[in-house]
């Protein structure tokens, strides 16, 4: 985790401001990507998709992201969600000139609730057609708002260019274990707590 965090936070993202991105599913879809890593990785790729082109197709410039899947959550239970460390803006190409870094706005409410109702109904279509998902008219998946239907959107956490050490425990935080190793202890007959 740590050799993880470093190479991100030093060698991967220069100086620019960072927004972490962070997705859960509803408990089905965790237990269906588990099994269908495939799945997994096309649901990964239209969650980076409609956040890149919803945030920052408008400014003509080009962003990046690093994603990390998490497969567990603390109390060890299959819990997949992704952490996607986004720049928080556009790099532009100018005539004559190195690219310049653009920052966008921070994402408000609303944003959030429309770019979540995207990749729900996105993530719907791309399970249908491959066969994972049968979505009928008195079976609608997820016919409600995100939250009522497991999904979850948020992207509260960011860094300034200048803040590395914001930078690195962002970096930290989504490369880390699933078992929190000092949360770990011995029994007294030998059994791991």
């Amino acid at each position: 985790m740590a050799e993880t965090a470093a190479l991100l936070s030093d060698e991967v993202f220069l100086d620019v401001p960072l927004r972490q991105w962070a997705i859960s599913f509803p408990f089905p879809l965790r237990y269906l990507f588990a099994a269908h890593l495939q799945a997994m990785g096309k649901v990964l790729r239209i969650v980076y998709r409609t956040i890149a082109t919803h945030r920052y197709s408008l400014m003509d410039g080009a962003t990046g992201a690093v994603t990390l899947i998490q497969r567990f959550g603390s109390a060890l239970k299959v819990n997949i969600h992704f952490h996607i460390l986004f720049l928080d803006g556009v790099y532009v190409c100018r005539e004559n000139r190195p690219p310049g870094f653009l920052r966008v706005k921070a994402p408000d409410k609303s944003t959030l609730e429309e770019l979540v109702q995207l990749i729900r109904q996105r993530v719907g279509r791309c399970l249908e057609r491959q066969g994972l998902l049968e979505q009928g008219a008195e079976n609608a998946w997820l016919e409600r708002l995100a939250k009522a239907n497991g999904f979850s959107l948020h992207a509260g956490v960011s860094c300034e260019g200048h803040q590395k050490d914001k930078r690195e425990r962002l970096c930290r935080y989504i490369a880390r274990p699933a078992v929190a190793v000092p949360r770990l202890s011995l029994s007294s007959t030998g059994k791991v707590l």
